[in-house]
């Protein structure tokens, strides 16, 4: 395989965060009837902790569980900036099917989060392709990566037999986002009952897909479940972000 060319163009760029689905996982979020972008974690809600992570630059976010709530306490929090909401149709597809609905508002280089997670760190621009991971016991329930001295070989599904322990965060730098565009929207099957993201993510990788350039991997706090929004609104409480 030919080595990818590793580039650091500079450019302008936009974050996408994704907040369509129900959060079915963590209790707080069905127990007060919230999206879980907007659950609070210590003196901030969850999705502040990611805004304030990156630039004043364009927000898009795709909302579909509660979304007017969202939208609501977003744009009262930012009535300053730049946000496009994407109303997302069905809810229940999964992050690649929120994706493509905000493809219109993201043809240009690109970071793409989960609304569920949550960095410390201050995540590189998109002047290459990167994808933030952690090592991981439980891989089942994860995107798993292949690497090589941070270069990123393959991309798993998740349940795939193949899968690693390094798994996805779900915090993505797209620098080269017509690739990334056209492997999203390839036909592809269902993971677990959702549209993945995989697909775009592999089509990154004959550009040069690597992990974060950092010593270590992102301090991360995934507050998908409940265990983990717990130990996350702990550590938020005692630490100012």
């Amino acid at each position: 395989m030919q080595k990818p060319v590793y580039t650091l163009k500079k450019s302008s760029y936009k974050l996408c965060i994704m907040t369509a689905g129900k959060g079915t996982r963590n209790w707080y979020a069905q127990f007060h009837n919230t999206n879980k972008a907007i659950l609070p974690l210590g003196e901030k809600i969850a999705i502040e902790h990611i805004i304030d992570r990156f630039p004043k630059i364009e927000v898009v976010l795709a909302i579909g569980y509660l979304g007017q709530q969202v939208k609501d306490v977003v744009n009262a929090i930012y009535p300053d900036r730049k946000i496009t909401f994407v109303d997302v149709p069905d809810m229940n597809k999964g992050p690649g099917y929120s994706l493509l609905c905000c493809a219109p508002h993201l043809q240009c280089p690109f970071v793409f989060s989960a609304c569920d997670t949550i960095v410390k760190e201050i995540p590189p621009r998109p002047d290459y392709n990167w994808i933030g991971v952690s090592r991981v016991k439980d891989k089942l329930p994860y995107l798993t990566v292949a690497t090589h001295r941070r270069q990123v070989l393959q991309v798993y599904d998740k349940g795939d037999e193949s899968a690693t322990n390094t798994a996805s965060i779900g915090l993505v730098g797209v620098h080269n986002y017509k690739a990334f565009w056209k492997g999203l929207s390839s036909p592809q099957n269902l993971v677990q009952g959702e549209w993945q993201d995989t697909s775009g993510l592999n089509a990154l990788i004959p550009h040069g897909l690597f992990t974060q350039k950092f010593k270590q991997n992102f301090t991360w706090f995934d507050i998908g479940n409940t265990e983990g929004y717990e130990y996350a609104n702990e550590f938020f409480n005692k630490n100012v972000s």
